[in-house]
């Protein structure tokens, strides 16, 4: 994913650059990714492809979705249910409007994170 954000073109294709090549060539682009589950730390993603006007939905992996949107720059949507219960408490939703208090809580989240924080427990 890294490659996609940074814009980084490799000598020889990889992976997702085959598949978004194969999809121009049929006519077909990503339209948008939604994250629309997590069940057992596994989140669940629909890739949806536009062709010729219809909407194709994909099972994908997240980070293969995510890239591929990210390359196309894709709308990447997540359901509400999941960022409610699955994400870090400075997820921001579309409506709400950050205030002096959201930017401390989060610079201090941000100052304060160890690696060992990601560990599993």
């Amino acid at each position: 994913m890294g490659l996609a954000i940074e814009n980084i073109r490799l000598p020889r294709p990889v992976t997702h650059d085959v598949f978004l090549d194969a999809l121009t060539n049929l006519n077909a682009y990503v339209d948008h990714v939604v994250i629309y589950g997590v069940k057992n730390e596994t989140f669940f993603t629909k890739l949806y492809l536009r062709h010729h006007g219809d909407l194709i939905a994909l099972d994908a992996r997240p980070s293969d979705a995510i890239n591929l949107a990210i390359r196309q720059d894709a709308p990447i949507y997540v359901e509400d249910d999941v960022l409610d219960n699955e994400s870090y408490p400075f997820i921001i939703k579309k409506d709400h409007v950050l205030d002096e208090n959201d930017l401390e809580q989060f610079h201090t989240f941000v100052k304060t994170i160890e690696p060992e924080d990601f560990a599993d427990n």
